[in-house]
């Protein structure tokens, strides 16, 4: 197994529902209903728009996993004639549900690529200078 070095102080986060630290955690006991929940809500939550969603392809390697999500209720599944797309069961993956279901919001137009990573000041100076001290890091978000 290759170790990890660690995550960075340049990189982007992804918030992730209490509800799934505290009680989903204990509960999912199949690995690629897991690996599924958080890829979905890491595509997710990097996506813009008020209407939200991914399609069985978006998933990827993690696709086994996404009927028992459903089945548990962490991810809607809609279908309609441009094909089957999942949300989120949060509000706004509700909303998003409906928007599809009444035919309010069109997603076949829709490409959902992965989220790229975006290079910020703090990772450009890592990667080509060194580790960020407290004062520099203070500098950089000056300049």
């Amino acid at each position: 197994m290759p170790t990890f070095n660690g995550f960075t102080s340049s990189e982007t986060f992804t918030a992730v529902p209490d509800s799934l630290l505290r009680d989903l955690l204990a509960e999912i006991e199949d690995a690629d209903e897991l690996r599924a929940t958080l890829h979905a809500i890491w595509r997710i939550e990097h996506q813009e728009g008020p209407v939200r969603f991914l399609r069985r392809a978006d998933f990827g390697g993690f696709a086994s996993g996404v009927g028992k999500a459903v089945a548990r209720g962490t991810l809607l599944r809609v279908q309609n004639e441009a094909g089957e797309f999942f949300c989120l069961n949060s509000p706004r993956g509700r909303v998003s549900v409906e928007a599809i279901q009444s035919g309010r919001f069109d997603p076949s137009n829709v490409q959902n690529a992965p989220p790229v990573e975006r290079s910020n000041i703090f990772k450009l100076y890592e990667e080509n200078i060194g580790a960020l001290t407290p004062l520099i890091a203070d500098m950089l978000r000056e300049a």
